[in-house]
């Protein structure tokens, strides 16, 4: 009889894992198994005659390890896919103080009024003369009074960070940050920062002022890949034909449970209905779902709960007011609009419409109509200065995900640290992958090498 190898998970972490397994080929029988359908966040919705909306903005990159990437090449090549690199790889802008920057994804601080200019620059300098490096060992409070300084922090990131998270700055982890696009500040022209360029940690304070021109010496070398026409679906549809083309058994809208709790290894496993004999489990689902799964109580009362994601899909009759970002963060703390995806900059779309995808990130209880929603983000829209008058707005849909839009705080931090030590060791033959299987684990590119060298090895 064969061994039977069950992957519990559809995403693209439970996708990459099955590709590996083939490529160990151990003559093991691969089982892929997801409660709903494949593709965790890189699906898209299909509204009929207005075509494909993908859940966000979803522009996979190369991780940067070669091993991982160039298995994962062939799935984003062919005629129907493009490539960004270099200068174009990742172009995107902000709405920061009322100021849209298309030049960079760093808020533009010109922008502020002078006087607190002013006090930004002495709270900066002041860190710079002491060659004081950002503090990633406190809250996200500690980290940014450490980076920015007091003026910086409290007046302009504490109202940002607080709206998206719903939460204080010392409630935080600093790992808060890299969701949102704050890492540096645009204030100097290319003169200017030629001239500052040379100390490293003026860099990693300020941005280069035009990513369109940035030298390829400042940018990452990895390549991102996004089909030509609307729809990363597509990628996984290509990852799904070669698995089942490979003998991986796929099977989706069905749960999994143990059949025997008390064992020190998993021997049966109940698929659906079906009870199938095991010989290894590679769990990909998530760390919650891996503690109910195998009995874990998970003490709700002690973790912040996520918020809701809702996606918001508008077609219009003409293009939006952007020539060249894939997507813009809003950093509006008045607003529930995180992130919009512009479609006609990075894809060949031919059917004659022009699309955008809106993240809000929300508590909402479902008291809010879908027209207010729609109503809101197009108000939004125009504030950002990329929609005018003469837009009309020919469709909408509004979708709000299951899985909320995470708080990565200090509490949920040691929440998954209790979760991941009463989950470690309880079965030999279970192994945990994806998403929080180890602390600071969340991107997809860290995730990936993660993921292919607890595998390979």
């Amino acid at each position: 009889m064969r061994k039977k190898k069950i992957i519990v998970g559809g995403g693209i972490t439970g996708l990459f894992t099955a590709i590996l397994l083939l490529k160990k080929d151990e003559g093991e029988e691969i089982i892929l198994v997801e409660k709903g359908q494949i593709g965790g966040l890189l699906k898209s919705f299909h509204y009929d005659h207005f075509g494909y909306f993908d859940v966000g903005t979803h522009i996979p990159a190369e991780t940067g390890e070669k091993v991982v990437d160039e298995i994962l090449e062939p799935f984003y090549s062919g005629d129907n896919w493009q490539c960004f690199q270099g200068q174009t790889r990742d172009l995107a802008g902000v709405y920061f103080e009322n100021h849209l920057n298309q030049d960079s994804i760093s808020p533009d601080i010109n922008f502020i009024h002078s006087q607190d200019i002013k006090l930004i620059f002495a709270d900066l300098f002041s860190l710079i003369s002491q060659r004081t490096k950002p503090d990633y060992g406190g809250n996200l409070e500690t980290l940014l009074l450490s980076k920015y300084g007091e003026t910086f922090t409290t007046k302009f990131l504490r109202p940002i960070f607080e709206n998206l998270y719903k939460m204080g700055l010392e409630e935080l982890t600093p790992y808060s940050i890299y969701f949102l696009p704050l890492n540096r500040l645009h204030y100097f022209d290319q003169f200017g920062y030629d001239r500052l360029s040379h100390d490293k940690i003026l860099r990693d304070i300020f941005a280069f002022p035009d990513q369109e021109n940035i030298p390829e010496s400042l940018t990452s070398g990895v390549k991102s890949y996004y089909p030509k026409n609307i729809g990363i679906y597509v990628f996984i549809e290509s990852i799904k034909e070669y698995l089942v083309k490979h003998g991986v058994r796929i099977i989706e809208n069905t749960s999994v449970s143990l059949v025997d709790k008390e064992s020190s290894s998993i021997e049966l496993l109940n698929i659906g209905e079906v009870t199938i004999n095991v010989d290894q489990v590679f769990w990909t689902a998530g760390l919650i779902p891996l503690a109910n799964f195998i009995g874990q109580k998970v003490d709700y009362s002690i973790m912040d709960r996520p918020r809701t994601t809702i996606i918001v899909n508008l077609v219009f009759n003409q293009r939006l007011y952007s020539d060249k970002n894939y997507y813009q963060y809003n950093l509006d703390p008045s607003s529930d609009f995180y992130r919009v995806t512009l479609y006609q900059n990075f894809t060949k779309d031919n059917a004659g419409y022009f699309k955008a995808s809106i993240e809000l990130i929300s508590d909402t209880d479902n008291s809010t109509s879908e027209q207010e929603i729609i109503s809101a983000v197009i108000e939004d829209l125009k504030k950002m200065t990329l929609i005018g008058g003469s837009h009309v707005l020919l469709f909408s849909a509004v979708e709000t995900l299951t899985n909320g839009f995470p708080r990565p705080s200090c509490k949920n931090e040691v929440a998954y640290d209790r979760i991941r030590y009463e989950c470690q060791g309880q079965y030999a033959n279970l192994i945990n992958l994806g998403l929080n299987s180890k602390e600071g684990l969340f991107f997809y590119r860290d995730i990936l090498k993660d993921v292919y060298y607890k595998i390979i090895g």
